[in-house]
């Protein structure tokens, strides 16, 4: 067999992690107003490279790690997702619930994730 291409699930999860972890993003707990909205994501849409990024997580909605997660894969994968048209939510649903899937299984993955998430939060004042 050749070896496997595309992106794995690991690949994903680093990136993710080290999207969480930049300066450039920001993050947030509060309610959000739309009824559908789990969590939502505002960034500058540059194809280069992704600019600031605030992402909020209503928490009385979502967890607060799928939340995250999934509001990562939009601002990591904007443009590659954005390709979906219609089906763009259907993919991040898909990819979040993967990524999940991994973290709830493995203690010590799932702690490396709410850690970070924390001192995000705590940079945040909240």
């Amino acid at each position: 067999m050749g070896q496997k291409r595309g992106l794995t699930a690991a690949a994903v999860e680093r990136a993710l992690l080290k999207a969480l972890r930049s300066p450039r993003v920001r993050l947030r707990v509060a309610p959000l107003s739309d009824s559908d909205a789990r969590a939502d994501m505002v960034a500058s849409r540059r194809k280069a490279s992704p600019g600031p990024c605030l992402v909020t997580v209503d928490v009385h909605r979502t967890g607060l790690i799928p939340g995250v997660i999934h509001e990562l894969l939009h601002y990591r994968w904007f443009w590659t997702l954005a390709d979906w048209g219609d089906y763009e939510e259907t993919v991040a649903d898909a990819i979040e619930q993967a990524v999940w899937d991994r973290l709830r299984h493995d203690s010590v993955k799932r702690e490396r994730w709410r850690r970070a998430i924390q001192g995000k939060l705590d940079e945040a004042g909240g």
